[in-house]
This record gives structure tokens, sequence and C-alpha cells, in this order.
């Protein structure tokens, strides 16, 4: 019975400890519990010590899961960046050596429609780098470093509208602008904010199906200001719902893989401002973005 009781479970506590500093985080609690989760009687006397094992045990396994999926979508998300820059390079490099082909005299205005085109390719090529480069940004973002300045965030929105509206992959969209207020002066980061719902709009459109209807409201409650981004489009299932803000992740992984700014980072920047932003979606429903800012109509 002294070797039940003692000899036993401090076996068993070592080889558990082995385990865990060997990687094998799931088997340290294979032996001493009872399919209920309670640990067997035998090893009861180091029933705190066995519970506490088999914890970190879990917990560890649960971190490795989680960084093997975090590695897993950082290598999709590059992939995707690198394909985003593939494509508009090999259409430079293509109308670039048409054009250095000595054995064709060319007319300028035969060679404009290619500079033009490699100059639309040379701007999609530095936007995205300068998307890249602000994702690093964003990461260490905080209220401090916004460039806050007044304005009317009617106006301001209204000509984001305008800009999505001109998006070649837009043209097929409906869209629509909902204000309660002809006017509404608040204090913003005007150009990390304008990414942020230009993002969201974006995502909209990339998401969606042709002819969905995507509108943006904006209103005031009290200290509070609304803005939402509504489309009727396929909506989302929970999965998605539930990881949507997280880094790397991609509703649609054959998709183009968070090229720009990415919904975590929206919702840093939302959050820099001292706001929030919510989803709420089902599928066949569409899906509304909210974001809430503090109404802040002149500087301290």
């Amino acid at each position: 019975m002294f070797s039940v009781f003692l000899v036993y479970p401090l076996i068993y506590i070592m080889n558990a400890i082995r385990h865990i500093s060997q990687g094998n985080f799931i088997d340290t609690d294979a032996k001493a519990f009872k399919k209920n989760g309670k640990v067997k009687w035998p090893y009861f006397l180091y029933k705190e010590v066995i519970m506490n094992i088999a914890n970190v045990g879990r917990t560890l396994d649960k971190a490795r899961h989680d960084r093997e999926q975090l590695d897993k979508s950082k290598t999709e998300w590059i992939a995707g960046v690198s394909h985003d820059l593939k494509t508009p390079l090999s259409y430079v490099t293509g109308y670039s050596s048409l054009i250095m082909n000595k054995d064709h005299q060319w007319e300028i205005s035969d060679i404009m429609p290619y500079v033009e085109e490699i100059y639309s390719k040379g701007m999609y090529i530095e936007n995205l780098i300068e998307d890249l480069n602000m994702t690093f940004f964003i990461d260490h973002i905080d209220k401090s470093q916004l460039k806050l300045r007044q304005i009317d965030l009617v106006v301001f929105l209204q000509n984001i509208m305008v800009d999505i509206a001109n998006e070649p992959k837009a043209q097929a969209y409906g869209f629509g602008f909902e204000s309660e207020l002809d006017e509404l002066e608040t204090i913003i980061d005007e150009r990390l904010m304008y990414r942020a719902v230009f993002n969201l709009l974006m995502n909209a459109i990339e998401h969606n199906p042709e002819e969905t209807e995507i509108t943006l409201s904006l209103s005031k409650r009290g200290d509070e200001i609304h803005m939402n981004i509504t489309d009727n489009g396929v909506g989302m299932d929970e999965s998605t719902l539930k990881n949507i803000f997280e880094r790397y992740y991609s509703k649609n992984e054959k998709a183009k893989l968070h090229k720009g700014l990415g919904l975590c980072n929206v919702k840093q920047i939302v959050e820099a401002h001292d706001a929030q932003i919510s989803v709420d979606s089902a599928l066949g429903k569409g899906t509304s973005f909210y974001i809430v800012l503090p109404a802040i109509e002149y500087y301290l």
C-alpha cells in the first residue's frame, strides 16, 4: 500500500515532467485521471501537483497548436503578398522588354499604352509596399502617435465613398451613403482612419458577389459617433466571425491574402482612437461592421 500511495504517484509525476520536457504535452494526464476528469484514488495524495502538471501540459499543447496555426497563416499571407507583387512585375518586365526590342522601331503613339501600363503597375507596387510599411507601423501604434486634426466627418466619408466607387473592382456593386447630419466635426488621424474605412469597404467588395449593395451610414448618439458599413452579401460563418480580427486570418484562403491592411490592423487603428469596432454577420444575410468613436469636437 505504501508503494501505491507514495512511490507510484512520484514515478508518475517524474514521467509526466519528462514528457513535458520532451514536448509530449498530451501524455501528462493519460494515467492518473478517470474519464470524468477526476484524479484516481491512488494519486489522491498528490492531487494538486498532478492537476497542475496536467493543466500545464494542456496549456502548452494549446500554445503549440496556436503557434502552428499562426505560422501556417503567416506563410499563406507571405505567399499572397508575393503573388500580388509578382503579377504587376510581370507586366513591367514584359512591356519593358518589348519596348527595348532593337528589331522594332516604335512610334511614340505605339509606345504610350505600354508606358502607361508600366506606370500603372509601378504605382500599384508602390502602394502595396506603402501598405506593408503601414502594417508594420500599426503594430506598435498608440494614441500618442496619431496625427490628429479636426475634420468634417460627413465630407470625409463622402470622399471615401467617391474613391471606392471609382475603384475598378467596384463597378458592379451598389453603394449608398446615409447620414443623419449635414456636418459633424470631430478629431481623428485622417490618413489612418481613411485606410481603416476604405479597407472595410474593399473587404465587402472582395468577399461578395457582384450586385451586392454596400452602405456606409453615419449617426451621432449622445457623446458617441456611429459609423456602420453594411452589405447584403454572402455573410460569414461562426468560425470566420470568431477569427475575423486575428492577424493573418483570411476568410477565403484562395482569395488574395491581406495584400493591404488586414482587419486586425483596422481594429488597431480604431482602438488607437479610443474607439471600438464590432461585427455582426450571418450566412446568406450579409455583414455589418460597427465603429463607435467618441465625439470630440475640439482640441483640448
